[in-house]
């Protein structure tokens, strides 16, 4: 680490933003409990229309946080069918 860098560091803002990702990490929770299938993208909507400026965190943080941490939802893919076995025919 450089003097510079060591100079710059500010604990109390490191000890915010880390507060920052725990207020969103048990929204996150809160939110998948009642409703398990939502988006990532979704939910950060729906944190920024309900705290807005309160704490703030970016898009790409936000999904960071839900990676990081498993919360990732799993896509289902079908497969799809290609034979018909139930059909009349011999």
């Amino acid at each position: 680490m450089s003097k510079q860098a060591y100079c710059q560091y500010d604990e109390d803002r490191a000890l915010a933003k880390a507060a920052r990702e725990e207020f969103a990490l048990q929204y996150i929770r809160e939110t998948r409990r009642s409703d398990p299938g939502i988006s990532g993208r979704k939910l950060w909507h729906m944190y920024r229309i309900e705290f807005g400026c309160d704490f703030p965190i970016g898009r790409g943080r936000f999904c960071r946080i839900i990676d990081g941490h498993g919360l990732k939802v799993r896509l289902r893919i079908g497969k799809p069918r290609t034979t018909d076995s139930t059909h009349g025919l011999p």
